[in-house]
């Protein structure tokens, strides 16, 4: 009972919430998208005291944590949602970005150019009434 209404809830997340981009016209898909801070070795110039004329002293010291703009970002799924046959992630590991997370290209856009060649390469029959992409 529980994973069919996770199902259904990623189903709704493609179908009308944030993955709509990643909706595959035929198909059902359940999928969630994800976006992750990355940590990483960075140096710190940290002041130690001062000098004998009262200037500042200054070490650098390799430092371990989160950096500042680097994310990784995601987009997995299940096809066709209606009776799973194949699971996919997309990462774009540091993503070209501007302002706070907005992406050059999102893993969302790039699954919607794949899936299709995806599922016509593994026969996958359409599970919705429509047009569908694959197998054109």
């Amino acid at each position: 009972e529980t994973a069919d209404t996770v199902l259904r809830l990623l189903t709704d997340a493609v179908d009308h919430g944030i993955a709509q981009p990643a909706a595959i016209p035929g198909y059902s898909v359940a999928g969630k998208t994800g976006t992750a801070q990355i940590a990483g070795s960075y140096w710190q110039r940290i002041r130690t005291g001062t000098d004998r004329h009262g200037k500042a002293t200054y070490e650098r010291v390799k430092r371990f944590g989160y950096i500042n703009g680097w994310i990784d970002s995601s987009f997995m799924s299940l096809m066709p949602a209606s009776d799973p046959k194949i699971v996919t992630l997309i990462l774009i590991h540091r993503p070209a970005t501007w302002g706070q997370y907005q992406m050059a290209q999102r893993p969302d856009d790039l699954f919607r150019t794949l899936a299709p060649d995806i599922l016509s390469y593994l026969a996958i029959p359409p599970d919705r009434p429509g047009q569908p992409v694959a197998g054109q």
